[in-house]
């Protein structure tokens, strides 16, 4: 994989919902693109929502962790470790990110050799 889509979750109710939805988009428009998401063992609708991703698999660029953690730090940084991709983005619950905005990452793929990428939320 060329990029890791890790969201670290616990309790985050529909929060998690709004995200699910707009990551599967992405995950389904780049082939490239993978979504790691770690809970810390979810009591409410997110972990409802993220036991049946694990279930179902039906997609192999989503990768799923159940398990209580020490912690967000603790769950991001587990996140890191198991991912391969070159390079990593974290996309909290309740956040989504512009299919656009991966376009033109990928565009940079191409024309050069970056090993940072960086920019702002508006």
């Amino acid at each position: 994989m060329y990029l890791t889509i890790i969201t670290v979750n616990k309790n985050s109710g529909k929060n998690f919902e709004h995200t699910e939805k707009n990551i599967i988009s992405i995950v389904n428009s780049f082939n490239e693109v993978e979504w790691l998401i770690l809970d810390s063992d979810s009591t409410d609708i997110s972990g409802d929502i993220i036991k049946k991703l694990k279930t179902n698999q039906f997609n192999k660029q989503i990768k799923v962790i159940i398990e209580k953690d020490k912690g967000i730090y603790y769950a991001m940084n587990k996140g890191i470790e198991i991912c391969n991709s070159k390079f990593i983005i974290f996309i909290n619950s309740g956040d989504t990110i512009n299919k656009d905005v991966l376009e033109n990452f990928f565009l940079l793929k191409t024309k050069s050799n970056q090993t940072y990428v960086f920019g702002y939320i508006t």
